[in-house]
């Protein structure tokens, strides 16, 4: 059973390190699924919970399977298709099933599994402060060292800036969540500070604004004062900090230009006309069946930035229909179990995650999923109104 705990945790660690591979897949594509084997085969499975509780999720994964089969009648280049389906097939299969089996085979506390993300989230902004801070570890973000300069963004173990700055989120919610649970306050406080203080080199203002808009809804769901006065006083030092290093790092920098330039931000602009682009460029074969995903006909040759838009153009209505469902089973996770501490972290999860989903390309990224698939397989262990009597220690906010 130990080796069995071992090998579980591997994936957990690399949820947010993509950029370490082996032989082209990432470590937590290879350790998953030797996971998942290795928990159904030794570990002792809870009566209680069945399958049935990721039904829903299933069922979106299998429309998006049909809908890119009938794709591939359109796509502009089938090989290209097929590989790229495949892979994000994969990946979805492999993080649903991963999560069950951790939930269902009990295989760590809840509270154990989000000191694991925690930690996994911390380290990778850790070594995004490093690059930022020292110089160090360039080679994980630019593929020439000599094309640092002095407004370069950083990435840490994440494949994009964008992406580390919503890792440094996670293990910033993370990081509340186990002060709200009275786990390991110190290791907890560290934890989000690191985060914090890497989004300085990141420099994601989606990001940034996916954590005021989360950490505003968790204030007001719970109504606690005590919140809201902390995160008023982290704003005023915040700004304070952005004013005092304006020309010192990429985040102050970004800041700074879109309170000047407000609607003529560049990437705001470029969004815009993706987004305009590819919405002209849905007919009603597109909408019908897809493009394929290949790249091969996609505006600036970039893929999409939003979620709905990407389904809909590559898949046809079938691959809408499947991200709607991915939501839907969300939406009925957040009713399960009666704990309302559970339900505002899993719904300041969502709002992050739908952050993400609707201004980047979303699909198959393990850092943007894993975190929200996890907590939806886990609330969707307990029945409707059941307490989740575990996770009741949140006197922290009250």
């Amino acid at each position: 059973m130990p080796f069995i705990k071992f090998l579980s945790a591997i994936p957990l660690i690399f949820v947010f390190w993509p950029t370490l591979r082996f032989g082209g897949l990432s470590y937590f594509d290879l350790f998953a699924p030797l996971a998942i084997i290795g928990i159904f085969v030794f570990a002792k499975n809870d009566k209680d919970i069945s399958l049935s509780m990721i039904q829903g999720v299933l069922v979106a994964v299998v429309l998006l399977a049909l809908s890119g089969l009938i794709s591939l009648l359109n796509a502009g280049n089938i090989q290209v298709h097929l590989v790229r389906i495949v892979t994000l097939l994969l990946a979805l299969f492999t993080m649903i099933f991963y999560s069950y089996s951790l939930i269902s085979h009990k295989i760590f506390s809840f509270a154990a599994i989000l000191k694991i993300l925690c930690i996994s989230a911390t380290v990778g902004s850790f070594v995004c402060i490093l690059q930022g801070q020292l110089g160090l570890f360039h080679g994980l973000t630019f593929r020439d060292p000599s094309a640092v300069h002095e407004m370069s963004r950083f990435t840490g173990f994440a494949q994009h800036p964008i992406e580390a700055g919503y890792v440094a989120v996670y293990g910033i919610l993370l990081g509340i969540l186990l002060l709200c649970k009275k786990e390991k306050r110190l290791f907890a406080l560290v934890c989000i500070v690191i985060n914090l203080y890497s989004m300085r080199y990141s420099g994601s203002l989606t990001s940034l604004a996916a954590l005021i808009g989360g950490l505003g809804i968790l204030a007001l769901y719970l109504r606690s004062y005590k919140l809201i006065l902390g995160l008023g006083c982290v704003a005023i030092l915040f700004s304070g900090f952005v004013v005092l290093g304006a020309n010192s790092s990429p985040l102050a920098i970004r800041i700074v230009q879109i309170i000047n330039k407000g609607a003529n931000y560049s990437t705001l602009q470029d969004r815009e006309e993706q987004w305009k682009e590819t919405i002209e460029r849905i007919d009603f074969v597109t909408f019908a069946i897809g493009n394929g995903y290949d790249r091969s006909t996609l505006p600036h040759d970039l893929d999409i930035h939003n979620g709905f838009i990407a389904a809909l153009y590559h898949f046809g209505i079938i691959g809408l229909l499947s991200q709607l469902m991915f939501f839907i089973f969300f939406g009925r996770s957040y009713f399960n179990g009666s704990d309302k501490y559970d339900k505002a972290m899993f719904l300041v999860l969502m709002f992050v995650f739908f952050c993400a989903y609707m201004t980047g390309p979303p699909f198959s990224r393990r850092t943007l999923w894993m975190p929200v698939i996890l907590f939806a397989v886990y609330l969707s262990s307990f029945k409707k109104d059941e307490p989740n009597s575990k996770l009741k220690n949140y006197e922290f906010l009250r």
